[in-house]
Formats: C-alpha cells, sequence, structure tokens
C-alpha cells in the first residue's frame, strides 16, 4: 500500500514485511505524539535505495494531512556490517553483565 501511495516503482516490486515498531515506553510525551515506527522490509537494495530516496521523501510531503503515511520519515537501517558489529558488542556487554552477576559485583559508572 505504501508502495502505491509514493508511486514507487520497485524492481522485485516485493515488500518483505512490513509492521508497526512499538515504543518501549509508551507513556512518553515524545510518543504519544508520534505514531508507531513503520519499519519496511524490502529484498533488493536497489529498492531500498528508491523507497529513502529524495524523490520518495519529497511526495510524503506532499500527501494530504488526513492521509495514512502523512509525516512519516524514511532513513536507512544498518548494513549488515553494522548490525554484526552491533550484536558482537551487544554479546560481549550480556557476558560481562553475567560475569558481573555471577560474581555479585555491581559495575560502577564515572
Amino acid at each position: 500500500e505504501i508502495a502505491d501511495t509514493l508511486h514507487v516503482d520497485f524492481e522485485t516490486s516485493e515488500i518483505v514485511n512490513t509492521f508497526r515498531i512499538k515504543p518501549k515506553n509508551p507513556t512518553s510525551t515524545a510518543h504519544t505524539s508520534h505514531p508507531p515506527l513503520l519499519n519496511v522490509e524490502l529484498k533488493n537494495f536497489r529498492d531500498k535505495e528508491k523507497f529513502i530516496s529524495q524523490e520518495s521523501r519529497n511526495k510524503i510531503e506532499a500527501l494530504d494531512p488526513g492521509d495514512r503515511f502523512h509525516a512519516i520519515k524514511l532513513f536507512p537501517d544498518k548494513t549488515v556490517l553494522q548490525r554484526k558489529e552491533f550484536n558482537e558488542r551487544r554479546e560481549e556487554a550480556k557476558k560481562k553483565t553475567r560475569n558481573w552477576k555471577q560474581l555479585e559485583i555491581r559495575p560502577t559508572f564515572l
């Protein structure tokens, strides 16, 4: 539906998945005025580039205020390398936390 609204011609013409991301703290005032984030997963890298292009951003700005996709923000996801590095750092942090819990030591932050 979003591809039709923005008139984006995808090469594979396939959106893998579309879903809303709920905020971790829904009572926060920053989240109450904005709808949940929309995550759109595409198969093809070129389709992703078309989807987040300036042309698509301009089309979103031109949508009527009552339109379902009015005022959404487009930004790229992490690259495969960035995601791998992030996951490695997260696993390292989890290991350190487990070690602290086993030693009954609480981390101190300066």
